[in-house]
């Protein structure tokens, strides 16, 4: 089998930098995009913010609490984070810092990142570059088994979650110079509008 047939998220922006093993926020941010992918990654982050500060928000310490329990695998040098996702749904993902693999195991979703939207089926596989991140909604009628696997040789999952995310500072400093950007770009349209 070429391992290669494995789907792999087109990134314009990370297939520039020859998709980093590695990516800190700096790198990720500082990367050229097209204006409809930033647009997209800021509503992206508006949706994040949003739900973080809704009460019945869920955030990844209390997963538990709402059927979504992570299961946690380890081989040699290979961990797996196992989620199912109960129908009705919307889960924004954590950004990455290493390239890993997807695998939808059961059901089906709609994944959105800043280059559009993707229904995606069980069994279904792919390669996530470094820096992407993603809303997961599940359909009222089904949820989904969403699988990443990540290369390292850690075994705590605060190791691990220092290892293979990229930390992203307080969200009301980080969001600051976004809402910037995003005012820059509206302005932009319209004026081409008018």
């Amino acid at each position: 089998m070429d391992l290669n047939l494995i789907p792999r998220t087109d990134n314009s922006a990370l297939a520039s930098l020859n998709r980093p093993k590695r990516l800190n926020l700096v790198e990720f941010e500082a990367l050229e995009v097209p204006d409809a992918e930033l647009r997209a990654r800021l509503g992206i982050y508006a949706l994040e913010e949003t739900m973080h500060s809704m009460p019945d928000s869920v955030d990844d310490q209390h997963l538990d609490e709402h059927g979504m329990t992570p299961v946690h695998r380890f081989a040699h040098g290979l961990y797996s984070r196992e989620l199912y996702i109960p129908p009705g749904k919307v889960v924004v993902g954590k950004r990455h810092a290493i390239e890993h693999l997807v695998m939808i195991t059961t059901g089906r979703c709609l994944c959105i990142t800043e280059r559009g939207a993707q229904e995606l089926s069980a069994p279904y596989t792919f390669v996530s570059p470094a820096g992407e991140k993603r809303v997961v909604m599940t359909h009222d009628d089904e949820g989904c088994t969403w699988v990443t696997l990540h290369p390292t040789t850690e075994t705590d999952l605060e190791a691990i979650e220092k290892d293979v995310i990229i930390a992203e500072p307080e969200r009301a400093e980080h969001y600051k110079a976004l809402r910037k950007k995003t005012k820059e770009l509206a302005m932009t349209d319209f004026e081409v509008l008018t």
